[in-house]
């Protein structure tokens, strides 16, 4: 902004030179075009401070959403890996058969709850890549939310379970997640 009054200075100071009759600035003050001159500078200098400030609004609410947008991205990223880190789970016991009666509520506990919270993000702030992974992965979690009940009944039914598995819920999930980071 110092530039701008030092622009406008010596733009006085020239329409001073021009204008003076006789070298008297006094004349030049009192000629009746002075006014309409000044009146020009300052329309000028109104004009260019309006679009300057309009301007530096504007790249400050830009940097303000591009932050809001990184931060909603790095949210969304935040439940997939959780989700991701619920399906490992999921996955080494089903494939180790580890589920016991016990452990397998817990399991669908988690499974269910992982639904939940994603059903409770604000869909309509998301992007279409977020609302999407989002949107998929919660049908994965009701998926492996039911595959776990699906064990649970079989193994107080004492039959056999042992052909259910995860990873393809688990590849599904990290696909989506990977497709945020690209």
């Amino acid at each position: 902004m110092i530039w701008l009054g030092a622009a406008s200075t010596m733009t006085a100071a020239l329409l001073c030179l021009i204008f003076r009759p006789n070298g008297d600035i006094a004349a030049f003050i009192q000629h009746p075009a002075s006014a309409a001159w000044a009146q020009a500078l300052g329309a000028m200098v109104a004009v260019f401070l309006a679009w300057s400030i309009a301007r530096s609004d504007h790249r400050e609410n830009e940097k303000r959403l591009r932050d809001a947008a990184d931060a909603r991205r790095e949210a969304v990223k935040g439940v997939l890996d959780e989700c991701v880190e619920v399906l490992v789970t999921l996955n080494s016991k089903a494939a180790g058969v580890k589920f016991s009666a016990a452990n397998v509520g817990a399991s669908i506990e988690v499974a269910g709850s992982m639904a939940g919270i994603i059903a409770a993000l604000p869909t309509l702030s998301l992007d279409r890549q977020e609302l999407g992974a989002i949107t998929k992965t919660r049908a994965i979690m009701a998926t492996a939310e039911r595959r776990a009940t699906f064990i649970r009944d079989h193994i107080r039914a004492k039959s056999d379970w042992a052909h259910i598995e995860f990873a393809t819920l688990l590849k599904q999930v990290r696909k989506h997640r990977g497709a945020l980071d690209a």
